[in-house]
């Protein structure tokens, strides 16, 4: 089986950090504080309100003003330096003074400079709650732009707590927190939101897909492949595609405890997912079905690699051909099985033998009421493969809840694959 692992550079690759600053905007924040109340009214407010602005203040904040919306940055910031020295400015005074540098640095993007003074407005007791989360946002964005990936880590925080609506805040944090290699802590932030989604079921708490590839991510650097794993799973049960199916079933076999027989069980889902494409994964698959004791289904699967022109691929011709004699001589053998047990099977093993040759040429219905006779006499051996393929036979016939009821308690070694293919059956709901 082909392995399709996706590299922790490559998660990381797949949203980059810089390409979320369109998300957060630097653009809204300079209209916002550049929308000062007139400096006459700031100078004429009740003293119950905020303090008046002092006489010798009030004309450097018109002239700064003025230069600002004549777009005289340069002349704004000289005006502003007689200010930014005084240690008695009252609180009217410095929330005006900090609006206007920062609309003056922001407007010539010079973001690092512009922080002081987003930084001293988010902790104002001026800035009002609405107000103050655009601010926390684009102090995020700042940081991002500037690679302050602490500081964005400190903001995106901050942002969450105080019920940021930026949908991207959650994956920011995550990243800022990767660029820094704090991976596990990175894990814990995305954990905290599947705890949350847990909690309130439903789409509107669903974790993000980039955050759940970026735990995937961290999980890899840090060599988790238990954790990987579980992530890969929540990922193919709440945003499925093809590369995420291979990417978990080519790691099943490798889980703790897994019987090596269930491989068989894998490639049926490799194909069942719509990843049987290589000429060594068919002729892998139908090796598998025949030594399994399913020649029909081998045959089968052979066909369709032939239709599909994979062969003969990476397989050695001759290989072919012999594995072609050996299905063909099994297959035989099983279509007199097929026509003697469709008459005349009483016992348990003759009804799951019925059932497995049925399920070789997908006769779904048919192979679930063999395989479910055969369970009610009882004794038949292995069991939990014998109601693993029930299961899966009922899915693939259309009778999702009998299939839901029957993968979810296959019990012994056959669980976990029936897990998978009961995640599929969901997906159907």
């Amino acid at each position: 089986m082909r392995a399709n692992p996706l590299s922790a550079r490559q998660w990381l690759a797949s949203t980059s950090l810089l390409s979320l600053l369109a998300g957060a905007g630097l653009a809204p924040l300079i209209a916002t504080l550049a929308c000062l109340p007139s400096v006459a009214h700031a100078a004429d407010a009740p003293a119950a309100e905020a303090p008046k602005m002092t006489v010798d203040v009030i004309p450097v904040i018109k002239k700064a003003q003025e230069a600002l919306q004549a777009k005289r940055y340069d002349d704004a910031l000289t005006a502003l330096s007689v200010l930014r020295g005084k240690a008695d400015l009252n609180i009217t005074e410095r929330d005006a003074l900090e609006r206007l540098l920062v609309s003056s640095w922001m407007a010539q993007k010079m973001y690092v400079e512009a922080i002081p003074s987003i930084e001293w407005l988010v902790a104002s007791t001026t800035v009002t709650d609405k107000d103050r989360l655009p601010l926390m946002d684009n102090l995020v964005s700042i940081s991002l732009n500037t690679k302050d990936f602490a500081r964005a880590t400190r903001w995106a925080r901050e942002c969450l707590k105080a019920g940021c609506s930026n949908p991207k805040m959650a994956i920011i944090l995550v990243q800022s927190l990767q660029m820094q290699g704090l991976h596990k802590e990175a894990i814990e932030e995305v954990q905290k939101s599947l705890t949350a989604a847990q909690a309130a079921p439903g789409k509107s708490r669903q974790v993000s897909e980039d955050e759940l590839r970026a735990m995937a991510a961290s999980q890899a650097k840090l060599k988790d492949m238990a954790g990987y794993y579980q992530t890969m799973q929540v990922l193919v049960r709440d945003y499925p595609s093809k590369d995420y199916w291979m990417d978990l079933l080519s790691r099943f076999l490798q889980q703790p405890g897994v019987n090596q027989r269930l491989e068989i069980e894998v490639y049926r889902l490799i194909q069942e997912t719509g990843n049987l494409q290589e000429s060594s994964d068919y002729f892998t698959y139908a090796q598998l079905a025949l030594k399994a004791g399913f020649p029909l289904e081998s045959r089968a699967i052979l066909t369709q690699g032939q239709s599909s022109k994979v062969f003969p691929g990476d397989v050695p011709p001759a290989d072919l051909k012999q594995l072609e004699k050996e299905v063909q001589r099994a297959a035989d053998e099983d279509n007199k099985i097929l026509e003697t047990l469709s008459k005349s099977a009483q016992t348990a093993s003759q009804w799951v033998d019925l059932g497995n040759v049925l399920f070789s040429t997908q006769q779904w219905a048919a192979a679930a009421d063999a395989f479910d006779k055969g369970l009610a006499l009882g004794g038949v051996k292995r069991e939990s493969d014998v109601r693993l393929h029930l299961g899966m036979a009922r899915f693939k016939a259309g009778q999702l809840e009998p299939a839901r009821q029957t993968l979810s308690q296959t019990g012994a070694d056959t669980q976990g694959v029936a897990n998978l293919w009961l995640m599929r059956a969901n997906a159907k709901r």
